[in-house]
């Protein structure tokens, strides 16, 4: 009875590391997805990224290619686009007060502001990503006269870069 539940123990140690390191294979194409589908959603214009590279346990991330279009009305067709980013950490400084960036790297960025009557192109994408995320990072409504003030809710200290 003790060999099959180590069998059984082990086997499921075996399947849990199987799994852990598909999903460490395939975490820069889902990544890569997941921006190419959620992005034009929130910004309102094209957004394509060529790769993306997520080495979880180097605490490296890399996205390469990444295009930004312009809305609609503007005349460039792109507001943003980056040839590389790339961000290094150190690992163990994530679990710490402190976390320590090894290495920040944007290769050939290309920012185009384009300014029109009333409003410009990096305005409006910002107006879609706020409407799309329901206008956060608006200022708190003040209360209503005769309601009771909210009590803030007391705040972790932030982590030091």
């Amino acid at each position: 009875m003790k060999k099959l539940f180590k069998i059984i123990g082990l086997l499921v140690v075996v399947l849990i590391v199987a799994i852990v390191c598909v999903a460490l294979f395939w975490l820069g194409p889902v990544v890569k997805k997941a921006v190419e589908t959620v992005g034009p959603q929130a910004t309102g214009v094209a957004v394509t990224v060529e790769k993306v590279h997520i080495r979880p346990l180097r605490g490296l991330v890399t996205i390469d290619g990444l295009f930004v279009g312009n809305p609609e009305g503007f005349a460039n067709p792109s507001a943003v686009e980056l040839k590389e980013f790339k961000v290094a950490v150190n690992l163990r400084s994530l679990m710490g007060d402190t976390i320590i960036v090894k290495e920040i790297l944007i290769d050939a960025p290309q920012f185009t502001y384009e300014r029109k009557l009333s409003t410009d192109n990096i305005k409006e994408i910002q107006k879609n990503v706020e409407a799309f995320f329901g206008g956060a990072g608006k200022p708190a409504e003040e209360p209503k006269p005769g309601e009771p003030a909210k009590e803030p809710k007391e705040k972790k200290p932030a982590k030091k870069v």
